[in-house]
């Protein structure tokens, strides 16, 4: 949560490798706790962080920088020794990591090798002597030490490897399950809306449905009336024809007393005698004439009225059997889309459709045809059922007879199969006892054989074989291959007895010029050291004492006796700087016996004071001949009298330079 701390920490080591599964357990036996260790750029963050952990009593944590730890790795000789049927190779090429990480990954993993078993493993640590750890794929350790590390890895321990593996696993099956529970949302989503389509579709469609249902009622209402008013035009229209009818008839009749009135008109006229009469009559059929002509008109009138009449009527006819058929056809397509309607409610609903009239009609007709039969058939249920009564009471005692039948036969069959047991059971014993099967003891049987006697005679003799003891049939068998076993072993004995003695002699020989060569070069030594000793302290005495008279395995007792001190040889009363520079007598006097061309000193002169500093100093000046010296020091006298001194300076910080200056020209050159 401290991103300052974030920032110096590069991560833990098991975080930052990445291993196949088929080497986690090895990768992380070989890398123990060192897998909770803490990576960080450089030693300056690690410092960081140790204090951190101090300061605030967080305990203790491994840090390892980048840049200062050191990569381990096999030689090239021990190399070829991997090239072997089980052994995987270096655990650290297994194993995939950043580039940046190659020192440390290879500190902890560059000389460690993976095989598959233990067999492999304890092979290839013998063949390189112990020279790389060694682990199998089920965690069991070699180490270069010899030590074996190895055993059962309990169940419930985690792979602390595994972790990031397994958390990819599962976040990917997490993904894969998101993904599966997005289309199944976006499915259910889906069918949701189709869902609220479809009943929105069927509110659209019962809506449309009733308003088709009152606009159906409407224009059955409409043509209701039409049918009234054409039923009553046809009324009116049958009185109309038949009044046109008798209207004719008397047209006709009048029309004919017309034309007799102007036949009359047109016809000769009268005699004087009949003058008189015959004017009266005109006068009279002149109005009648008259008067039937003004019928005739009004007849025409109402005869024209009524033909209008029956022609505004027959329009209006027209106009309502056209209307009844505008309404019969949209009453077509209103059903139409009824049953369309119905059918889209029916699916979205899922509700079975009804029959119609005339099914259910033939229905109720073939049930009543089914009713009728099954009165008939009726009685002769009862009188199966009668039937079927007795033969149920026969089954039933038929059923109890088969189960004790069937309840002996199992009895029966269970005693066969116990005696074929104990058939068996005594062939065995048989065969095993006496070696004897059924056919080769059938010659040995005996018709008068008493079991009973017989079985008192099994177990005497039984106690009889039990006194005598354990037999052992192949006792002549194991006999022969103990006697070669003890040859064979009597002659690996004498040549190890022999090899032993030779050894032996070796030894003694070796012994003895070791002893011969220790005591001359001891002896040099001693006087080296005295003289040594002499020369540094300025006086007193000092020598080199065995502790046992065999020079091989006694140890070495120093005796030092500075000048001025009776010490009795204790060096515990010796100061710091005393036994210092009695350590560098010791050494000056092993010099002296074999001069090396090359010599390192590190702090040697640290616990001496000026005086004895500058006595070695001076001291070393004349070894300087035959062996070269580097001192690393710090003190005054020991650099004044060095040829060459070198330094490492740091001007800008992060940078360091070396500075060396050779003493014999800068004194030229001051002089």
């Amino acid at each position: 949560k401290n991103a300052e701390l974030q920032a110096l920490i590069v991560g833990v080591v098991g975080e930052l490798i990445s291993v196949p599964q088929q080497f986690e357990t090895a990768i992380e036996m070989a890398l123990g706790f060192a897998v909770q260790n803490i990576v960080t750029k450089n030693e300056q963050d690690a410092k960081r962080l140790v204090s951190y952990l101090k300061s605030h009593n967080y305990g203790r944590a491994t840090f390892l920088p980048i840049n200062s730890v050191k990569p381990k790795y096999i030689s090239d000789n021990l190399k070829s020794l991997l090239r072997v049927d089980g052994c995987f190779g270096v655990a650290d090429e297994l194993i995939s990591f950043n580039d940046e990480l190659t020192p440390v990954i290879k500190s902890l993993l560059g000389n460690t090798v993976i095989v598959d078993n233990m067999d492999t493993a304890v092979n290839l640590a013998n063949s390189s002597r112990f020279g790389f750890k060694i682990v199998t794929l089920d965690g069991d350790v070699i180490n270069t030490g010899g030590s074996i590390a190895g055993g059962s890895k309990k169940a419930e321990i985690n792979n602390l490897l595994s972790r990031e593996r397994e958390l990819e696993t599962i976040s990917e099956s997490i993904k894969i399950q998101q993904s599966k529970l997005n289309e199944q949302k976006n499915a259910l989503s889906a069918y949701r809306d189709m869902r609220e389509k479809l009943m929105r579709e069927i509110e659209l469609q019962t809506k449309l449905l009733h308003d088709c249902d009152i606009e159906l009622a409407q224009k059955e209402e409409v043509l209701r009336h039409a049918k009234e008013d054409s039923d009553v035009f046809a009324v009116e229209l049958d009185e109309v024809n038949q009044e046109i009818a008798r209207l004719n008839t008397r047209r006709e009749v009048l029309e004919k007393e017309l034309k007799a009135c102007r036949a009359v008109d047109a016809g000769e006229i009268p005699t004087a005698q009949g003058n008189g009469q015959q004017t009266n009559k005109y006068d009279i059929l002149r109005e009648k004439r008259d008067s039937l002509a003004e019928q005739i008109t009004e007849y025409k009138i109402k005869i024209a009225t009524l033909e209008s009449e029956i022609n505004a009527n027959s329009n209006e006819l027209d106009r309502l059997v056209a209307e009844q058929e505008a309404i019969s056809a949209n009453l077509d397509e209103n059903n139409a889309l009824l049953v369309k309607n119905a059918r889209t409610i029916e699916t979205a609903m899922q509700l079975d459709t009804e029959q119609d009239s005339s099914e259910y009609t033939t229905t109720n007709a073939k049930l009543n045809a089914v009713k009728a039969k099954v009165v008939e058939m009726e009685d002769v249920k009862n009188e199966l059922h009668e039937s079927l009564n007795e033969i149920e009471q026969e089954r039933t005692r038929v059923t109890g007879e088969f189960a004790r039948v069937q309840e002996r036969i199992y009895q029966e069959e269970a005693k066969l199969a116990q005696i074929d047991t104990n058939i068996e059971n005594m062939q065995d014993r048989i065969l095993e006892d006496y070696e004897l099967t059924y056919l080769t003891a059938l010659d040995l049987k005996d018709p008068e054989f008493d079991p009973h006697e017989g079985a008192t005679k099994i177990n005497e003799l039984k106690r009889e074989i039990s006194r005598l003891g354990h037999v052992n049939v192949n006792a002549i068998e194991d006999s022969k291959e103990l006697d070669s076993r003890y040859s064979e072993l009597s002659v690996q004995l004498e040549d190890l007895q022999k090899a032993e003695a030779d050894v032996m002699a070796v030894i003694k020989e070796l012994s003895e010029q070791m002893t011969e060569k220790f005591d001359t070069q001891f002896q040099k030594i001693n006087e080296n050291f005295s003289r040594t000793f002499r020369e540094l302290f300025g006086g007193g005495k000092a020598k080199l004492m065995l502790t046992d008279d065999d020079v091989l395995t006694a140890g070495i007792e120093i005796i030092a006796e500075p000048p001025g001190k009776a010490l009795g040889g204790n060096l515990s009363l010796l100061s710091g700087g005393e036994k210092s520079l009695t350590a560098i007598a010791i050494l000056f006097s092993i010099l002296k016996l074999r001069p090396m061309p090359f010599c390192l000193l590190d702090e040697i002169d640290a616990a001496l004071d000026d005086a004895n500093v500058e006595r070695f100093a001076k001291y070393l000046h004349r070894f300087a001949g035959d062996t070269q010296f580097i001192v690393i020091t710090h003190r005054k006298p020991t650099m004044e009298l060095a040829d060459n001194l070198y330094g490492v300076t740091m001007e800008n910080k992060g940078v360091s330079k070396v500075v060396s200056v050779k003493l014999s020209e800068a004194i030229k050159t001051l002089n």
